[in-house]
Formats: structure tokens, sequence, C-alpha cells
């Protein structure tokens, strides 16, 4: 970590906040990208090592009862450690209402979603859980970027995904998997941008700019 850099306080988000409008449309889109990165790396892995099953689960690595989730042996979970706003220049869209008037709507919400790629393993089974992990860094380091052309499947809502690696400091690392449940599973951290949600509706109307001759003629 950077000399006077602050660490990060990793708080896993309520998941239930991801699915509550599960059949909204385009703002499934937190979800939606997120089994879309899902799809792309077991159509990668199925191929790769000539697997019949998916290997990579959007789940968790802890069950409810914070025991290790049984489903994850031997594949990789793919999970939401954290999401934050993206940091872009502030706007508000005006929208035409017709006849001259345009209507005020909040600004669409860019976030950024952290993913953590986890390989659970059974006995004995540890150099494949660090070979799926391989696998999956080598597959999003050459298509890091999802967009209509890479991914014509892409869902509404979604025009443009990047994913990086995001580096983690011992003392983070450390605390992050103190929240997962304190076991360490060999694992990688993505921060995917840009997730953009779209509010609903206006929230007022808004005079349109006149023009030099319209207000010259008032």
């Amino acid at each position: 970590m950077k000399e006077g850099t602050r660490a990060r306080s990793w708080t896993l988000p309520d998941v239930s906040l991801l699915w509550r409008r599960a059949d909204a449309g385009p703002s499934r889109v937190i979800d939606r990208a997120v089994e879309l990165v899902a799809a792309r790396l077991n159509q990668h892995l199925r191929f790769r090592l000539q697997s019949d099953e998916d290997l990579v689960l959007v789940a968790n690595v802890v069950a409810h009862d914070g025991t290790p989730a049984p489903q994850i042996e031997d594949k990789l979970a793919l999970f939401v450690v954290n999401i934050e706003k993206d940091a872009l220049p502030p706007g508000r869209a005006a929208t035409p209402l017709g006849a001259g008037r345009l209507g005020r709507a909040q600004p669409p919400l860019h976030l950024n979603v952290y993913l953590m790629l986890a390989a659970g393993y059974s006995n004995g089974n540890y150099g494949q859980a660090l070979k799926l992990v391989s696998q999956a860094i080598r597959y999003l380091q050459a298509h890091p970027v999802f967009d209509r052309r890479t991914a014509p499947d892409m869902g509404d809502g979604l025009e443009r995904l990047t994913l990086e690696v995001e580096n983690l400091g011992t003392q983070e690392l450390s605390h992050l998997w103190g929240v997962l449940g304190g076991r360490y599973l060999p694992s990688v951290l993505y921060r995917m941008r840009t997730v953009v949600l779209v509010p609903d509706g206006l929230v007022g109307e808004v005079a349109p700019v006149r023009g030099v001759d319209a207000m010259a003629g008032s």
C-alpha cells in the first residue's frame, strides 16, 4: 500500500438489493453484468479444460450459517465484495416532452463493482484450484472489455464493461477475508466498470433555453 493511502474498509453489500427488482428489465444491470462475466468464463473454461459442467458459479464462498459453501468445491466462485460510485463529472439529463418543454431527470449513476474470483477446492485438489484461477486470469487479461461487439448478448441497460485487476495490500487482504469468513482461498479481485443505473421517471420540468433572437423580440 502506498504511503499516505487510507486503507479501504470492506463491507459485503446486501445481496437482496441486487435482486430486489429482478423483473425490472433495464434495471437489472448489476446481476446481468456479473452473470455475463461468469458465462464468458464458463464458455472459455469448458473448452480449455474439456469440462462438461460449468466451473464458475455466481455464489458466495460461505453459506448463510457461516460454513464454507459446498457448491463451490473444485469450482470458481464469482461474487460482489463492494459497489462504489464512479467518479464522473456531474450532470442532469433533459428529456424532450413536446411543445418546447423539457423534463428533468436525475443523472445516470455510474458504478464500479468489485468482483472476487475465488477457487474452492476439496482435499488434495489445491493444484486444480490454482489452475482454475490461472486460466480465468489469462482469459480476462486477454478479454478485459465486454461491449456490444464482443458480447452481443449483453442484456438491456449494459453497453460497455471493463475489468481490471485490483491490487490489495496484506492488511486489506486480511480484513477482506476476515469479512468473508476467515478462510483464504486462491483468488483475484477485479474492478468492473462502468455499470450504469438509470433512474426511473422524471423529477421535474425545466424551461428551455431561449435563443438571442427570441429574447430580443420578447
